[in-house]
């Protein structure tokens, strides 16, 4: 049976989830443009809300539990590896 009180937690999850994933995108489109690093204490709050989010799944043994550590995963990985090439071909 569908009950209010866990669409909420439900929904706000979900949303923390997709702000984190689009955020891993959006910041790794941008450093390609060697921009500032502006993005970096945006990028830091929106984990730290991911692993908030994860640790509330939990806590309400929400369906989103193992979905907000996968996201949380993402994002660390999402953030840390660099896929330029090592060796820039110089140009003659």
């Amino acid at each position: 049976m569908w009950q209010s009180d866990a669409v909420f937690p439900f929904l706000f999850l979900t949303l923390v989830q997709f702000l984190g994933i689009a955020t891993v995108f959006i910041i790794r489109c941008v450093s390609r443009n060697g921009t500032q690093n502006w993005h970096q204490p945006i990028f830091f709050l929106v984990m730290i809300a991911v692993g908030c989010a994860s640790l509330l799944a939990l806590g309400y043994d929400s369906s989103c539990g193992i979905s907000c550590g996968a996201v949380l995963s993402l994002m660390a990985v999402g953030g840390t590896i660099d896929l330029s090439p090592l060796d820039p071909v110089a140009d003659f």
